[in-house]
């Protein structure tokens, strides 16, 4: 099996009208590629949109690796606050529970360690 390739992935696989609504009118996350490992070492990687208003509260069932790429937003996990900027990368656990608000925008690419479609 062969490298998988996807030109211009952010410019092309990231509006609003392409990453499926997961929460209230403002929370977009779509997989563009997942592995064929069996489903509890399958990895899923793809795009993540938050839009200004309602904040996102999230309890992961699995692992996850994030990559601000575009805009800001606050990440908050209870205990403390990141106002995450382009370039900043976290690291969420199984069992996390996370709220992600922006005051604008924020774009992010993600890897999880959970089968495709998963949210």
């Amino acid at each position: 099996m062969g490298m998988i390739y996807i030109k211009q992935a952010q410019q092309e696989h990231t509006s609003t009208s392409q990453l499926p609504l997961i929460a209230g009118n403002n929370s977009y996350l779509g997989d563009l590629l997942n592995s064929d490992a069996p489903p509890d070492k399958q990895l899923s990687a793809g795009f993540f949109r938050q839009l200004k208003g309602e904040p996102l509260k999230y309890k992961y069932d699995y692992d996850e690796m994030k990559i601000c790429v575009e805009g800001g937003m606050r990440v908050s996990d209870g205990t403390q606050t990141v106002d995450a900027k382009p370039g900043d990368i976290f690291y969420f656990h199984d069992g996390d529970e996370i709220t992600f608000d922006t005051d604008d925008y924020a774009l992010n690419f993600f890897v999880g360690l959970r089968p495709k479609g998963q949210v």
